[in-house]
């Protein structure tokens, strides 16, 4: 029997078609459990890491209201502007994913340089924060942070929230 016998062409199709169709299954099967297991929680170890990689800091939602609550930080909400009026950390600025660039510049010239910019968006799942962190820092802001658990996070740890007209 020769070599080329035993290669078939549609055999790594085929494992890969399997290999979807079984995370599909899974996924499936978690979504209709009474219970189902949290996807997204493994997540927070690897998106610090990664935004540590990025020379994002990071803070807890409890740092996070301790800043607030010494008036210490500016807080960026990242999220669209409908949503940011349903709800928003106390005192935060809007800074949505549709402001362009020489709108953020603009925007950006006020924001204090002296004290930590807190960016957050939804939670876990969220990279409207990161993205709009690294918008900042490309700007040149240097005291740019992350709002680990997003909004999620910062509202699991009793954070108030303030309604936008």
């Amino acid at each position: 029997m020769s070599r080329h016998h035993l290669h078939h062409p549609k055999l790594p199709l085929q494992g890969l078609t399997l290999l979807v169709l079984a995370l599909l299954l899974a996924l499936a099967f978690n979504a209709l459990r009474p219970a189902p297991l949290p996807l997204t929680q493994g997540l927070a170890p690897i998106r610090a890491a990664l935004a540590k990689a990025q020379g994002l800091l990071q803070l807890s939602p409890e740092e996070a209201k301790a800043l607030l609550a010494s008036g210490q930080a500016q807080f960026i909400d990242a999220r669209d502007p409908a949503t940011f009026k349903e709800g928003a950390i106390p005192g935060a600025l809007n800074f949505g994913p549709g402001l362009t660039d020489p709108d953020l510049a603009a925007r950006a010239t006020a924001l204090p340089t002296d004290r930590p910019l807190v960016v957050y968006c939804d939670g876990l799942g969220c990279e409207l924060s990161r993205a709009m962190a690294e918008r900042l820092q490309g700007l040149g802001l240097t005291e740019v942070r992350l709002l680990s658990e997003g909004l999620d996070g910062w509202l699991k740890a009793g954070g108030p929230l303030e309604f936008k007209p």
